[in-house]
């Protein structure tokens, strides 16, 4: 069982507890820092104060800035285990039509998780019972952070990174530029020089050469 989100408040505002329906989308073991129990807390966000919710052993914080609401929302925050389609516990923040004026910044924290190569954690957003990463999710120390505009069911999830060029983009932009990793430069990040006919760049001897005469460009 989760032990008590600690309400943590830009301003003063009130605090409420109670406890809410169980989520229905847990299931299985524990995620993040959870159990496989449910917990619902309750806050009054209001538009001077904002609010955070931040609990260690969940892993969780939402950030809630000043004037992010229009008029006092009285939100709550359902704690339920991981799916098969996370790696963290699922956060459930309701009413899930609340939208902010200003981003809201949520944070989820991963421990125990191998990341596989080519891939990277993310917070992703449930939707239409599908995970949906969301853009401007960041992997930090031990933990994802996004920025949020509205409320709704988010969790950690495992996505495949995207690719990045080994090569500076400033030079591929130069006519007949090649990307030196296609002939093995081990990665260096640059790209070949231009060389004229009958020379092609010759990534080993470093210079443009002549396959035929044998020899380097003067």
């Amino acid at each position: 069982m989760y032990s008590k989100l600690l309400l943590a408040f830009v301003a003063a505002a009130p605090l409420l507890l109670g406890c809410g329906d169980p989520a229905t989308d847990g299931a299985g073991g524990a995620g993040g820092a959870g159990g496989a129990s449910s917990s619902t807390e309750t806050v009054e966000l209001t538009p001077d104060a904002g609010g955070t919710f931040s609990d260690q052993e969940s892993g969780v914080s939402l950030v809630v800035p000043a004037g992010a609401v229009a008029e006092n929302v009285t939100v709550s925050l359902t704690i339920t285990a991981k799916t098969a389609d996370t790696v963290s516990s699922v956060f459930r923040f309701s009413p899930e039509d609340t939208v902010f004026e200003l981003p809201a910044t949520l944070t989820i924290e991963v421990t125990d998780v191998s990341v596989p190569v080519g891939m990277q954690l993310a917070i992703a957003q449930q939707v239409d019972g599908a995970w949906s990463a969301l853009e401007g999710s960041e992997q930090g120390s031990g933990g994802v952070i996004t920025p949020l505009t509205n409320l709704g069911s988010f969790a950690a999830v495992l996505v495949e990174s995207p690719a990045e060029s080994l090569c500076e983009q400033s030079c591929l932009s130069q006519p007949g530029a090649i990307c030196c990793t296609t002939c093995g430069c081990g990665g260096s990040g640059s790209c070949t020089p231009v060389c004229n006919d009958p020379y092609v760049w010759d990534c080993e001897l470093e210079c443009c050469f002549d396959y035929e005469a044998l020899t380097c460009a003067p």
